[in-house]
């Protein structure tokens, strides 16, 4: 009985902590920006680069996850206004894929950033697809 209670007390706190608009999800996807960005403006070598995979793998799997999760949120609620991206948004983007673009030029750069989105970028693939044949 006790650690049914704790099981409860858990589930109730996660729920409370899960993204619940549109909103929600915005930040939660600039907050994993802005930590892609720090970690890659700290990468100015081949090595540096080749030791900052794991974590650049982290960073871009947990985008994704936020961007899957975004979505399904957005098509169980037709209903929900959405917005444009904000300046802010657009600037973020702009500083990472400026980053992306720095790190591209490092001798073997693109192969190595590629690796680390490989992951990541099939995964959404694959939301993208079913999410596709479940609207047909």
């Amino acid at each position: 009985m006790r650690y049914f209670c704790v099981i409860i007390v858990m589930a109730c706190f996660l729920q409370g902590c899960s993204p619940s608009s549109l909103e929600d999800f915005r930040q939660e996807g600039q907050s994993v920006e802005r930590a892609l960005i720090k970690e890659m403006q700290k990468i100015h070598s081949r090595e540096q680069l080749v030791a900052a995979q794991p974590r650049l793998s982290w960073l871009f799997e947990k985008l994704v996850k936020v961007i899957i999760e975004g979505r399904d949120w957005r098509d169980n609620h037709p209903l929900m206004e959405e917005f444009p991206l904000s300046n802010a948004d657009k600037r973020l983007s702009d500083v990472l894929r400026a980053e992306l673009i720095r790190l591209y030029q490092l001798e073997g750069g693109r192969d190595l950033v590629e690796q680390c989105q490989r992951k990541a970028l099939n995964r959404l693939d694959a939301f993208e697809q079913r999410r596709t044949r479940r609207r047909q």
